[in-house]
């Protein structure tokens, strides 16, 4: 039997078969999709006011889960349930990702993510944001294959590991450092929302 997408080799201590992963796959949905309405992540005005800084929310939302994240994959791969797989990846090119993507997101207001769970929740609008970033794919392969080679030239690839060498809860621990700088950030930005009104 073959399925229409394969699983990761890195979830693959995870994997379900037959009927118990399409129902695990749309339980998960249902539950990705009710988080990011209820946090109106598939609102272009909520990513705006992101954007100008008129409202912290959605940023506090995002550096506690990439704090957390960080922390729970760690625990998870150390329990041998998931495997990091990376890629290594050059400064420029990390820094010119960044800055499309960036620049992406403002002009679209939603990441392809988000865009599916406004689409879900009733937003018609986002059905041609999903058309533009589906004809995106090959221009940035395009891009990719031509300018692959000339990014990589400049830098050498950036080895990352957020294996923490002396143990997660010691205080050389890279993740543990990911999640106080996250939690600290987050915790500002909360102080700041709160001295405005």
């Amino acid at each position: 039997m073959t399925t229409l997408f394969a699983l990761p080799a890195a979830l693959e201590p995870l994997a379900l078969q037959g009927n118990y992963r399409l129902a695990a796959a749309l339980l998960f949905g249902m539950l990705v999709g009710l988080v990011l309405a209820k946090l109106r992540l598939n609102d272009r005005e909520a990513v705006r006011d992101m954007l100008t800084l008129r409202d912290f929310t959605m940023l506090k939302t995002f550096l506690l889960a990439l704090g957390a994240g960080v922390l729970v994959f760690v625990l998870f791969r150390k329990a041998g349930l998931v495997q990091q797989q990376s890629v290594p990846g050059t400064f420029w090119g990390s820094l010119v990702g960044g800055v499309l993507a960036g620049i992406g997101l403002g002009i679209a207001g939603l990441t392809p993510l988000t865009a599916l769970a406004a689409l879900g929740s009733g937003r018609l609008y986002a059905i041609w944001l999903l058309a533009g970033m589906l004809l995106a794919v090959p221009v940035a392969q395009w891009t990719k294959n031509q300018l692959g080679d000339l990014i990589s030239r400049f830098t050498a690839p950036m080895a990352s590991s957020l294996e923490p060498s002396d143990g997660l809860w010691k205080l050389s621990s890279p993740p543990l450092w990911i999640f106080a700088i996250c939690l600290a950030l987050a915790l500002l930005l909360h102080l700041a929302s709160r001295s405005k009104k």
